[in-house]
């Protein structure tokens, strides 16, 4: 099969790599391609045995180097998403043909905010590989240190999310609330219309309540309270477009918020966007709770 000089310096790297792992580790190959070069199994006896990490290796025949970082350009977006969420960590290796070398991170350590990941509207991100660490035997414990504590932070703040199913009965009650609004045909009854806005205003402040509360129970810097800040701020850049002074709504209690400002027609405009998002919540919190794990694109 003809392979394309790029190809061939692709296969060369994941050969290396296979062969730099420790011996008792596996390397288990996708049978389709799902995002990912692999997936490394520890079998070694400890805690970690049988604990998974993904890699992707991106090799070239000579990485340019600049203060200790390789810069890669144009990863899509998608594909950077897989990458950094799921239930397994991604362990980025950068090959280097001609020196016959290779650097790995974690792609916890590269992207310090998945919050640009969510948010953001680019279609490609620019990764800053450090080359700090070299894969070499050396290299491996240092690996499993770093995997020992991201899972380490999974289940401590799992274990701090006692609340989570209360979190998703809230916001499925907001959910029906602004499903309620958007199906509740209004004749020229004023105050039947003002009763429609407080309650869309009422479902709003307690989604961001709640997903708030369950913020502050999350291990600081784990993945799922990263994931639920990014959560929070995608609500909140949708609230600002019609809800003026929302820190106001939240600071108040019962019904006061009757007198906040809004703009209705963009609020009716940007309903379907609102009760989409809390149902992307929704399946959030209910499903493997550490973000869109879905397949890239390419």
């Amino acid at each position: 099969m003809h392979q394309t000089p790029s190809q061939a310096i692709g296969r060369e790297g994941e050969r290396w790599f296979v062969a730099a792992l420790p011996p008792t580790w596996l390397f288990q190959r996708p049978s389709e391609d799902v995002g990912v070069d692999g997936v490394v199994i520890i079998t070694d006896d400890g805690e970690l045995r049988g604990a998974e990490f993904r890699v992707q290796i991106k090799s070239s025949q000579a990485w340019s180097i600049h203060e200790g970082i390789v810069t890669l350009k144009g990863i899509p977006r998608q594909t950077v998403r897989y990458w950094t969420f799921g239930l397994t960590p991604t362990l980025l290796v950068i090959y280097d043909q001609r020196q016959k070398i290779g650097w790995g991170a974690f792609l916890f350590d590269i992207v310090k905010d998945p919050l640009t990941i969510i948010s953001q509207e680019t279609k490609t991100f620019v990764l800053h590989v450090p080359t700090s660490m070299q894969i070499t035997p050396k290299s491996w414990p240092t690996i499993k240190a770093r995997l020992r504590s991201f899972y380490m932070d999974c289940l401590g703040a799992i274990h701090k999310a006692g609340h989570l199913l209360g979190t998703a009965h809230t916001l499925s009650q907001c959910l029906r609330g602004l499903q309620t609004a958007q199906f509740t045909k209004l004749t020229s009854d004023t105050h039947a219309e003002m009763a429609l806005g407080l309650l869309q205003i009422l479902c709003h402040r307690d989604a961001v309540r709640s997903l708030t509360d369950l913020r502050e129970q999350l291990c600081p810097g784990s993945f799922p309270a990263r994931n639920v800040e990014a959560a929070i701020t995608r609500y909140r850049v949708e609230l600002e477009k019609f809800v003026h002074d929302f820190d106001h709504v939240l600071a108040t209690a019962g019904k006061e918020t009757i007198g906040v400002w809004t703009n209705k027609q963009i609020m009716d405009e940007r309903r379907p966007i609102m009760i989409s998002l809390l149902t992307e919540f929704i399946v959030f919190l209910t499903g493997d709770y550490a973000g869109d794990a879905q397949r890239p694109d390419s």
